[in-house]
């Protein structure tokens, strides 16, 4: 598959063509089932990974076949933006979820949740969180611009070799600098959310 095809498509769908749709859905669903799967971990939410993924993408080709993203111009573009859906799908659940339960009040979940990445927060208490967020601010601290980056783009579902392509650095850099990543969570003793 050409880069510029997603875009195509984006537009063609955009002009109702519902071939566009389905070739959209078969492009990403598996790659952002397998990352919802990730951030979905062992919670207990009555929601799995597939099901997070088709209601992000079925949410993102209605609004597209709508004409509400306009600002979609590549590849990156989308897979970014199915990124953000599916977080927001997995917090709204995650609140409700927590919400019906009555553990903690639901402002309290939310911070959990942006806390931990999306991952599983739900057997976390109030001085759990607060020392898991002081230790991902101490993690975060310590690195330099470029190790931000490569966690940022690992939390959001990249690749090793997309992450080196996108900073042009080579796939062993990318893959050491992770390394570097994984002591600095043990030092801190935080589990490393991309695993």
């Amino acid at each position: 598959m050409d880069l510029g095809s997603v875009s195509q498509w984006v537009v063609d769908l955009r002009q109702g063509e519902q071939s566009a749709a389905e070739r959209l859905w078969h492009c990403y669903y598996r790659r952002l089932a397998r990352w919802a799967g990730r951030l979905v971990g062992r919670s207990s939410v009555p929601e799995d990974g597939e099901d997070l993924a088709a209601r992000a993408l079925k949410s993102f080709l209605v609004r597209v076949e709508q004409g509400q993203l306009d600002g979609i111009r590549h590849r990156d573009d989308v897979w970014r933006l199915l990124v953000t859906i599916v977080r927001r799908k997995y917090a709204n659940l995650l609140r409700k979820w927590h919400h019906d339960r009555s553990c903690l009040p639901l402002d309290e979940h939310s911070q959990m949740l942006d806390a931990c990445g999306g991952n599983s927060c739900t057997a976390v208490t109030p001085e759990e969180w607060v020392a898991l967020r002081e230790q991902w601010t101490r993690i975060v601290n310590r690195l330099d611009d470029e190790l931000r980056l490569i966690l940022e783009d690992r939390l959001m579902g990249y690749t090793v070799v997309e992450i080196a392509a996108r900073l042009r650095r080579s796939v062993p850099t990318v893959e050491r600098r992770l390394r570097l990543l994984r002591a600095l969570c043990r030092e801190e003793g935080v589990f490393c959310p991309w695993e």
